[in-house]
């Protein structure tokens, strides 16, 4: 038997590897659902954020800026494992069902098919469903044993830029950050975590001037069911649509209809 194989099946990642390995390759699909919100529906308004990796600061920020690295560190990854498991066996990657290059020229047998003449390199959710159903051939591979833990590490450090740690101490944002927030364009979540940057503000007795805080995302759905304010389009997220909106128009319809139930 080789060294760094199972007894049992001579896989170098043994079965219980290979189903959490699978779990996690199937988070791949949420997983980037939330770093292309961030990417594309976005503002970057804060000094620094969450890193990938080891998270050494943290800023309550509802997305990292990080997130289009972390999306291409990710899709490198599968990509690699993906190679490593195709290159001894002489093929590559191909889409589902598919068996040869589009450019394969001679006779298929029943079961081969050619891939489109339209084919483009694969994305990251591709990646990950090829490597969910090769995953024998994975554990199969002597080196393979290292996949799980290179592959957990990185969506784990994806994860972390969506969900940076909570920092209580952290200072509410200047004028300059604070307009430049007004600009971005955010789902509910997101502009309601935004909103606690925004804070509070009360005259010499006390009563408020602006109160950010309690503009919830329970606020800001019964705000636009009212129509105080709209979204300027929707996303879909996490195989849900959700709308989007203008973060300076949600704050000012927030002030603008203090009546309005608020949560």
């Amino acid at each position: 038997m080789s060294v760094g194989t199972t007894e049992a099946d001579h896989f170098y990642l043994d079965r219980q590897g290979q189903k959490e390995l699978i779990n996690i390759l199937r988070s791949v699909s949420a997983l980037m659902a939330g770093l292309d919100a961030a990417i594309y529906c976005q503002e970057r308004f804060s000094e620094g954020g969450p890193r990938t990796g080891k998270v050494e600061r943290s800023y309550p920020l509802p997305f990292n800026p990080a997130a289009s690295a972390a999306a291409t560190a990710l899709h490198q990854e599968l990509a690699s494992w993906v190679q490593f498991v195709c290159e001894p066996r002489g093929i590559w990657y191909w889409p589902e069902g598919c068996t040869h290059a589009a450019n394969f020229v001679g006779p298929l047998r029943e079961h081969e098919k050619r891939a489109p003449s339209h084919f483009s390199p694969p994305s990251t959710l591709e990646l990950a469903a090829w490597l969910d159903r090769n995953v024998v051939a994975l554990a199969l591979t002597p080196g393979g044993e290292e996949s799980l833990r290179a592959i957990r590490h990185r969506v784990r450090s994806s994860w972390a830029v969506l969900t940076p740690p909570r920092d209580r101490s952290a200072r509410p944002l200047d004028d300059e950050k604070r307009e430049e927030a007004r600009k971005s364009q955010v789902n509910a979540s997101a502009a309601a975590r935004m909103a606690k940057l925004m804070g509070r503000r009360v005259d010499e007795d006390g009563n408020d001037i602006e109160n950010y805080l309690t503009l919830t995302k329970r606020r800001i759905f019964h705000l636009c069911e009212v129509g105080a304010v709209k979204p300027i389009r929707h996303t879909t997220i996490r195989g849900k649509e959700s709308p989007v909106f203008v973060f300076g128009q949600l704050l000012d319809a927030h002030l603008a209809h203090p009546t309005l139930e608020s949560a």
